[in-house]
């Protein structure tokens, strides 16, 4: 799926990010295309639950070093709870550690991070979290890695076949104009599993804070459950049907109001 998601694009990406069974897999840089930034995934997505669930512990799935000559720049993402002080410190560690590996090997870091929902929490009850928690979380871990991938709080939440409103506009810009005073690197906003409809009104409000987009899901998901798809050759073609024009949708957003990363 990685190396056919990789063709499709088609070179439209400026950056692109894979894990390791893509980007070790013989060819992967050719299919991706030479002017395409190459961020490799270096988290385990299992990582260690402590405490029944209340914190979560970031692992690396492989070492910065052994991927080097691999990839273009790294990403981490670790999952936050800010009242559990215990994982809080330990994920602090974890990241400064991989971010002055990063440092020794020249390759930037895109330090992402997600707010940890609750054991018996329900969607609408974590997202309610999300505007003083994303602050939070930015506050400590801001400072660590060349970019921080970071998501803003929700317009609505989708569960139980019911949709919730959370979060107004106001809200969302609020929140995402404290992260842009605590955090001193270029801010890149992640879907955060949201549908792209909802996905395209976040940046929207916040284009003009965050440096780019960087979102993966919320492009190409109905890809899998469309009805052209019926194997790997339509799954490519519903891929670049769905995704393609998305992507340009912000990165055209992105190109005219967003503050280019380097300022």
């Amino acid at each position: 799926v990685c190396r056919r998601f990789a063709r499709a694009l088609g070179g439209i990406s400026t950056a692109a990010l894979f894990n390791r069974l893509a980007f070790e897999s013989p060819g992967f840089r050719d299919l991706l295309g030479k002017n395409v930034l190459l961020i490799g995934r270096l988290e385990d997505t299992n990582p260690t639950s402590i405490d029944g669930g209340k914190g979560q512990l970031a692992r690396l799935s492989i070492d910065p070093e052994a991927c080097v000559d691999k990839v273009d720049a790294f990403k981490t993402l670790i999952k936050l709870d800010p009242d559990h002080k215990e994982s809080w410190e330990e994920n602090l560690d974890w990241l400064r550690d991989v971010f002055q590996r990063a440092q020794k090997l020249g390759k930037p870091l895109y330090n992402e991070v997600l707010l940890l929902q609750k054991p018996g929490e329900s969607k609408v009850e974590m997202a309610k979290r999300l505007p003083e928690g994303l602050v939070k979380i930015a506050e400590d871990f801001g400072p660590y890695g060349h970019f921080y991938k970071t998501q803003v709080p929700v317009l609505w939440v989708e569960e139980n076949g019911k949709i919730t409103k959370i979060s107004s506009p106001k809200t969302i810009r609020a929140t995402a104009e404290a992260m842009a005073q605590a955090v001193d690197r270029p801010m890149l906003l992640l879907s955060a599993a949201v549908d792209f409809e909802q996905y395209a009104a976040q940046y929207g409000i916040v284009a003009d804070l965050f440096a780019g987009p960087m979102c993966g899901r919320a492009y190409f998901k109905e890809a899998f459950t469309a009805e052209a798809t019926k194997d790997w050759d339509s799954l490519e073609t519903s891929f670049r049907k769905i995704a393609l024009s998305r992507i340009q949708q912000i990165k055209n957003l992105a190109r005219i109001v967003s503050k280019p990363w380097w300022h």
